[in-house]
């Protein structure tokens, strides 16, 4: 049997097991999850999930192994409740959805009497309507902070593993020990990376509110842990993160082609604010490179810098991406390709996007002391 039959065969089966599950009456309390809702006056695209709430144990400084690990299963151990029909009801309006065999949902909101001239809040209420079981949630009412106000310069969209957080993706017996044993407190971002993403967030006056969005093919299941871990390390407020769906689908048994999930939501993002330019940061490791070359000719003059933690040690890697730099440079996107953030945080001062006293809360990261 082809490779492609045989995953579609698979992902066939687990939907008609994922509905005799959830056939059976249980008694586990069901939650709405709202992962971001983001946006600008005028239009809102959220998204999230229906699932049975698991249990997980709060963490502390003492950074005990068998908590993480009971999270770490409490996390990958996920039931959904697939087709489950939602009701949003927001500034006066209703709209229905159904979300998808994973139990993921998502949606798009015109909100034209949204305020333009502030940080705008919009209040959504969301409600299962089907199936009915024990366990039903009560009605979520979920506040929702939209992106771009007016006094917005640009937008910063990052990459997670291995660009803000050591995951060790290219060490599978490394990356396996900081998702089971690790917590959002004792997983470490690289030195100055907090501080360097806070000035870009601030601007060259240091008032501004530029937007943070994070591409990352982590499954969702960590999107509470990788949330807690950038709020707690200092990263600027209200991360929006898109994860991704380790689920088994038409296509995939695991998640191997990452090039398609960040190229889409890359592209929603753009779409959705054009008047502003982006700086895109990532990772030599996987396929940033080749992914934010890809934008950066799809949209031309849209991208203002692309950022790249070098990570591999390859000479061929390296001299791969240098061959992309010097193409983007000829069109004006300059590509810093470096250790550390420092390099990355003197060129934005460089080009006025972020404050000179930024630079050093950065280098005090950095170096030694």
């Amino acid at each position: 049997m082809p490779a492609k039959s045989l995953t579609g065969l698979i992902h066939q089966l687990e939907i008609q097991f994922d509905r005799l599950k959830n056939m059976i009456p249980g008694n586990a309390p069901v939650h709405i999850h709202l992962y971001f809702c983001f946006g600008k006056p005028g239009k809102v695209f959220l998204k999230g999930r229906v699932l049975e709430k698991k249990r997980i144990l709060p963490v502390t400084t003492r950074d005990r192994f068998w908590v993480n690990l009971f999270n770490a299963f409490q996390r990958y151990e996920s039931d959904e409740i697939p087709y489950a029909h939602l009701r949003i009801l927001y500034a006066g309006h209703e709209h229905f959805i159904a979300a998808n065999e994973e139990g993921y949902f998502e949606a798009w909101l015109l909100v034209p009497e949204m305020p333009t001239d502030e940080l705008a809040i919009l209040r959504v209420r969301l409600e299962m309507l089907e199936p009915t079981r024990l366990g039903q949630p009560q009605p979520v009412t979920e506040t929702c902070p939209t992106i771009v106000p007016v006094d917005c310069r640009l937008g910063i969209i990052s990459d997670i593993d291995d660009t803000v957080i050591r995951t060790d993706v290219l060490k599978p017996l490394k990356m396996l020990i900081n998702l089971l044993f690790k917590s959002s407190r004792s997983r470490q971002p690289f030195p100055g990376t907090a501080a360097f993403y806070r000035a870009l967030a601030a601007g060259r006056q240091g008032q501004e509110l530029n937007p943070v969005f994070y591409a990352s093919t982590s499954p969702w299941n960590l999107y509470d842990l990788l949330v807690e871990f950038l709020n707690y390390h200092g990263f600027p407020p209200n991360p929006i993160l898109f994860l991704r769906d380790w689920g088994i689908t038409e296509n995939e048994i695991l998640p191997v082609d990452n090039f398609e999930h960040k190229n889409q939501f890359i592209q929603t993002v753009l779409e959705l604010f054009p008047e502003i330019g982006f700086i895109l940061i990532g990772d030599s490791g996987q396929q940033d490179p080749e992914i934010y070359a890809g934008v950066t000719d799809e949209y031309a003059g849209r991208i203002l810098a692309i950022y790249l933690r070098e990570v591999t040690g390859s000479p061929e890697r390296i001299e791969s991406i240098q061959r992309m730099r010097a193409r983007l440079a000829r069109r004006g996107v300059p590509v810093v390709l470096a250790e550390s953030v420092l390099p990355m945080a003197e060129h934005a001062a460089g080009q006025g996007w972020i404050s000179a006293e930024a630079i050093d809360q950065v280098r005090e990261h950095v170096l030694p002391h």
